[in-house]
């Protein structure tokens, strides 16, 4: 019997070294890194999104303030010509007889032309 006590003995030792240190409770390495690479790639995933979504909201606030620019520099740009009308309808209506420098009368008489051509 001596034999088969050795036996028993070595199936015993055999079975320890190969479980090693892992236990039924313990999972192996690479599905922990695999879990974890998981969360990385999720969490990694969601910031993306985030950024995304951030980045969509500014390109649409950049758009905004350059359509609100416009709108006023085509708002200034009106203020301007009307200005400018003004002006020259004050040229337009004056009395070149009024006007007792004949330099003076003579540069009031062009530019009356000038606007007149303008216009047309």
């Amino acid at each position: 019997m001596v034999p088969s006590s050795n036996l028993s003995s070595f199936s015993i030792h055999l079975n320890e070294d190969i479980a090693g240190d892992y236990t039924s409770s313990d999972r192996p390495l690479g599905v922990k890194k695999a879990k974890l690479k998981k969360k990385l790639d999720e969490s990694f995933s969601s910031a993306l999104k985030c950024l995304h979504a951030d980045n969509e909201k500014f390109v649409e606030s950049l758009a905004n303030a350059t359509a609100e620019r416009e709108k006023g520099r085509l708002m200034k740009s009106r203020a301007l010509d009307l200005k400018e009308f003004k002006e020259e309808n004050k040229i337009l209506l004056l009395d070149l007889n009024s006007i007792s420098d004949p330099i003076a009368r003579e540069t009031f008489r062009q530019e009356k032309i000038r606007i007149s051509e303008k216009r047309a």
